[in-house]
């Protein structure tokens, strides 16, 4: 908050936060987007998730982030309580640098 009022970010720093908010969005749930979000449930936190499939899911959520012109790279480790964890490196409009992040979802 920024003077008692909702601070807004853009440019650059916006997109960690974009890339967080599409990554850990449940599919379905954007009731403007119902196509929007990552399949968690049905595709990611099942026995025996397909790791080609998990990590192509995230990547798709990466590169729909605004301002993200390539996903360079993703980890994504899942815990045997369903917890998880996504490293990523993302090419964005606003930089040669790539950028590089975490985030983890519970």
């Amino acid at each position: 908050m920024v003077n008692g009022d909702f601070a807004t970010v853009g440019g650059p720093d916006a997109v960690p936060q974009g890339i967080r908010i599409r990554v850990r969005s449940q599919f379905g749930e954007m009731y403007l987007d119902g196509a929007q979000g990552v399949d968690w449930q049905g595709s990611i936190l099942v026995k025996g998730a397909n790791p080609v499939v998990v990590r192509e899911l995230i990547r798709e959520a990466i590169v729909d982030t605004p301002d993200v012109t390539a996903a360079v790279g993703t980890q994504v480790q899942i815990t045997a309580d369903r917890q998880g964890s996504v490293s990523y490196t993302a090419a964005t409009v606003y930089s040669s640098d790539p950028t590089i992040g975490e985030v983890e979802v519970n």
